[in-house]
């Protein structure tokens, strides 16, 4: 899907895009040689694929599943609505 495909996902912090696709790597460590991924990838069933869903894997892992996602910062607009509420 296209980037902002859903903006009623929008985080309270309007953050679009948070899960899907694949699991992004953390730096978070969780055990030997092991790091926290995040977010769900497009394989998962509804309630798994979310920004808080998440697991570690061995540090060295290679997975179609699992990846990193980009993010844009854009300079702050008191215009822009998040959900339904205006920014200050």
């Amino acid at each position: 899907m296209p980037v902002g495909s859903f903006p009623q996902g929008a985080s309270p912090y309007g953050v679009l895009d948070g899960a899907g696709q694949v699991y992004e790597w953390t730096a978070t460590e969780q055990g030997k040689h092991r790091h926290v991924v995040k977010g769900g990838s497009w394989d998962d069933h509804g309630g798994i694929c979310r920004p808080a869903a998440w697991h570690s894997r061995p540090q060295q892992l290679k997975h179609i599943l699992i990846g990193f996602r980009l993010v844009e910062v854009l300079p702050f607009r008191s215009s822009v609505r998040v959900g339904g509420v205006k920014g200050e």
